[in-house]
């Protein structure tokens, strides 16, 4: 919708890239690690000019007003039961994934440990593509029972194939 205010403020940055990059490498034209290190930091920064310039386009196009208010305490309390119950979910199951590493590490050496890892993120790896299929086939079986049959028919070489791809 505002292709050209944004082609406008890229070919600015661009400019300014241009610009700021002739001055480096007319000042300089050494190849050591601190020139290098400044030529990056630039360039990290000209990115960052960039994103803000592209900011402010955007908030000055849709007319954007900073309006800020604190939540009541329904709002908080709602906001904090459920941030709650997704913080300890995924610290469970953090520690359901890690805790079989830690035990490992404990009682066996880090050779076996490795072992260990590569084995579990193989088998990890390996659910995925059963998993995969099952999400394609299962929408595709939902049908009236007529063409179920001719369906389950169609799906049966790929269930062999996937069978033994796993085994």
């Amino acid at each position: 919708k505002w292709f050209d205010t944004v082609n406008l403020v890229s070919v600015m940055t661009n400019v300014i890239f241009i610009i700021v990059f002739a001055y480096l490498l007319s000042k300089n034209h050494s190849y050591s690690t601190q020139n290098t290190l400044v030529i990056l930091e630039t360039y990290i920064l000209l990115i960052v000019l960039q994103a803000v310039l592209n900011l402010i386009t955007l908030l000055r196009k849709i007319r954007f007003r900073f309006h800020f208010s604190f939540l009541k305490p329904a709002q908080l309390k709602l906001v904090f039961t459920y941030a709650g119950v997704a913080f300890f979910s995924n610290l469970f199951q953090f520690f359901a994934y890690r805790m079989d590493y830690w035990l490992i590490n404990y009682f066996q050496n880090k050779d076996e440990l490795g072992l260990y890892a590569l084995a579990s993120r193989l088998n990890q790896v390996l659910w995925l593509l059963p998993m995969t299929v099952a999400a394609v086939i299962i929408p595709f079986t939902v049908t009236a029972s007529d063409e179920l049959m001719e369906k389950i028919k169609t799906i049966l070489p790929l269930l062999k194939i996937n069978i033994v791809l796993i085994c």
